[in-house]
């Protein structure tokens, strides 16, 4: 087979989703952009530095997540320290789901820093570009010179023309993070920053007419969960603080009227500098808070409340272009005040950062309702030098920002490694997992192929899919009935003219174990053939008397096989055996490609349309998840492999059981008797259908297990 509870730690820290939303006119009844009308997420896209096996730099450029398809081989990857291939193509499955590419902008950028090219081909493959200008940043601590401001301009200029290069519709973030006291503190300042804007978005607009502009606020006020001011608004000030986030309104009143959309920052830290009393450059003074302090159990809600504010206020879209939950606790266990690196669990908000990103995978209903079109992550994977020499507001979690972490050290290694993990096991899924209307869209495509090849049926497959499909699959992995069951390749033929009828000794295993699921897999001539083999037939009687289910072969060639091909054993599978019991299709040398996704739709939707309703795919490694949360195929088998191989070279990472689909497990050569080890395995991975075999030739399957009865007896009804 084959606090940040206080308003000053955020003002002063520097760092740096498909549903269906009906913006469909603003208030004066203009029709809205339509990248308004879905909730998307986007991925940090900026160059990311490598320790190379030479200990130098080794650039992958961010868009290569989503354009380099065989990424995990690419020369550069392959040289990376630490280098660890399917984490790369792990990784890259999920950003590809993306909508938005996010870039920053700082004051001193160039357009060195970017690949142009590489831009414009994401934005061609349908991603938009969303640059975040943070030119005057942490310094606007006091308002900006004259002087100061023309140099802005100058800059604003710069970007206008690197804008020009770029094809297509662009989003420009306008000084994130404006929202700080300098700015704020009377009537004239704010005015007079508005205007600055105001003529950012003219120099801007004058050369690019496909530009969607907004001005960013930090997400100030009090956090606590226990904290119940009226200054709020809420019964606790975790869910928002309305008295802050009007205070921005001095700047957005006199500007709103030019911006496409209102967008704000989140960012939640364990610790950081005192806003209270920072301390100076080279001598911080930290403070810590509870997870209470910082209310971030309730951030999901603080951001649908937020969002909520601003929409209802300003009658637009709303945006949250970058969020950062920093993932390093403090304890300070010798009470000296400084942050030792054995003070620092790097770990410790991990799980607050899975959960955040579930609720509002979970509220995505709640946050369409409040008016946000998007959102993304700051940083993709945590850097051991972010903001090294810096000012560092948030110290150590400085380098804790990012939803993936490496075994780089912080301060002391200069780059990432190759060895890139999640902060949480689902947290990719939870943030870039495909959702219900992308499958619905996938549905609807291959129903269109479905009616063009005039097959039978179309409609009601393609409705069957829809309404079987349950939303949400990646955490909601129960099975409609808890039951497991022997998969076993009878790559044999049916000899039951012989003494030695290979076919029997499975039928008189079930026929002693009648309520025990088997499922075999019957392979004449590869699945290719013309002509009715009539000890097939009898084969076939045989086990479909014995209350064995009977799937045929036929053979994909990962997803490069002729799909005529493939149709026309479909055809021969229905007319010459279908009749004698033939229940579904076990698709061999399945690809884990997810731009085969349209390949498995069609040739499986082909399958139901000629009666085969239980259909199986065997990529035999772990596959891109969508294959399994799509519902495409009644069971896939994302593990077949010899016993030492098992043993010696797992694969890192399963694929997990959707509500749709089951996996199978198989195993051949097996070293004696396993049966009891290999099954606790399957049990604990949630592997549903299993079938462990001792035969060691070229083809294993060709036997049956002598440990087999062994095997049924562990099957759960």
């Amino acid at each position: 087979m084959k606090k940040v509870v206080s308003i000053l730690l955020i003002v002063l820290f520097f760092v740096g989703c498909n549903n269906s939303f009906n913006h469909t006119s603003d208030s004066n009844g203009t029709n809205i952009e339509p990248l308004f009308q879905q909730i998307n997420v986007g991925f940090p896209a900026g160059g990311l530095d490598f320790t190379d096996d030479n200990n130098k730099t080794a650039w992958i450029d961010g868009t290569d997540f989503v354009l380099d398809s065989n990424i995990e081989n690419s020369l550069i990857s392959k040289h990376i320290y630490k280098y660890n291939s399917f984490s790369f193509y792990n990784t890259q499955k999920y950003l590809k789901n993306s909508k938005f590419s996010i870039f920053w902008l700082a004051k001193g950028w160039d357009e060195s820093w970017f690949n142009v090219n590489k831009i414009q081909l994401a934005m061609n493959k349908g991603y938009i570009p969303v640059f975040n200008y943070w030119y005057f940043g942490d310094n606007l601590m006091s308002f900006p010179t004259d002087d100061e401001i023309n140099k802005y301009y100058d800059n604003v200029q710069k970007v206008s023309s690197f804008f020009s290069k770029l094809k297509g519709k662009k989003v420009l973030i306008l000084e994130p993070e404006f929202n700080k006291d300098s700015v704020l503190s009377s009537e004239e300042k704010s005015k007079k920053f508005a205007s600055i804007m105001s003529k950012a978005i003219d120099i801007i607009k004058s050369d690019n007419s496909d530009v969607l502009f907004s001005l960013c606020m930090t997400d100030t006020g009090d956090r606590g969960e226990n904290q119940q001011l009226s200054k709020c608004g809420y019964d606790n000030c975790a869910l928002g603080d309305k008295y802050e986030w009007n205070r921005s309104d001095r700047v957005y009143k006199y500007l709103y009227k030019k911006l496409d959309f209102i967008s704000f920052q989140e960012f939640v830290a364990q610790f950081t500098r005192d806003p209270q009393n920072p301390g100076t450059w080279d001598n911080p003074i930290p403070i810590s808070y509870t997870s209470e302090e910082v209310g971030i159990k309730d951030l999901n809600k603080r951001i649908i409340n937020l969002s909520k504010f601003l929409h209802d206020k300003y009658k637009k879209p709303v945006f949250l272009p970058y969020m950062a939950i920093a993932s390093g606790v403090w304890n300070d266990s010798n009470d000296d005040g400084n942050v030792t690196e054995d003070e620092i669990d790097k770990n410790g908000w991990n799980k607050y950062i899975s959960m955040i990103y579930k609720n509002l995978r979970n509220d995505r209903k709640e946050l369409l309702k409040s008016g946000l079109f998007g959102y993304a992550p700051m940083s993709l994977i945590d850097h051991p030098r972010h903001d090294y020499g810096g000012y560092q507001f948030g110290m150590q979690n400085e380098y804790h920002l990012g939803i993936m972490k490496t075994s780089a050290k912080d301060e002391i290694d200069k780059h990432l490694f190759g060895d890139l993990m999640p902060k949480g096991s689902n947290v990719l899924d939870y943030i870039y997992a495909p959702t219900k209307e992308t499958y619905i869209k996938n549905v609807k495509l291959n129903e269109n192929i479905c009616e063009k090849e005039n097959l039978e049926n179309c409609e009601k497959i393609a409705t069957t899919k829809l309404n079987n499909y349950y939303d949400m699959t990646i955490e909601k992995t129960q099975k409609e009935k808890n039951s497991s069951a022997i998969l076993i390749p009878l790559y044999s033929y049916p000899n039951w003219y012989d003494n030695d009828y290979v076919w029997k000794k499975v039928i008189d295993i079930k026929n002693k174990y009648k309520n025990k699921r088997i499922v075999a897999i019957i392979n004449p001539n590869n699945g290719h053939f013309n002509d009715i083999n009539n000890d097939y037939i009898h084969g076939i009687k045989d086990l479909v008397k014995a209350h064995i289910e009977v799937v045929g072969y036929v053979y994909t060639s990962y997803g490069n096989r002729n799909k005529d091909d493939i149709f026309e054993d479909l055809d021969n599978w229905n007319k010459l055996y279908k009749l004698y019991g033939i229940r579904g299709i076990f698709f061999d040398e399945a690809s884990t490609n997810v731009d085969k996704l349209d390949f498995y739709t069609n040739i499986t939707n082909y399958a139901k349309s000629k009666g085969f309703y239980f259909n199986i795919l065997n990529p035999g490694i772990t596959t891109d998840q969508i294959y399994i949360d799509s519902g495409i195929a009644d069971i896939i088998v994302s593990y077949e492999n010899d016993y030492k191989s098992f043993k010696d070279s797992p694969p890192k990472l399963y694929n997990k059981p959707s509500f749709l689909t089951s996996l199978a497990f198989l195993v051949y050569k097996m070293d004696g008797n396993k049966t009891d080890e290999l099954y606790n395995f399957a049990k604990k991975k949630r592997f549903d259908y299993f079938y462990f075999t001792e035969d060691n030739d070229s083809n294993p399957w060709d036997s049956v297990s002598k440990y087999l009865e062994d095997e049924v007896k562990q099957i759960n009804n």
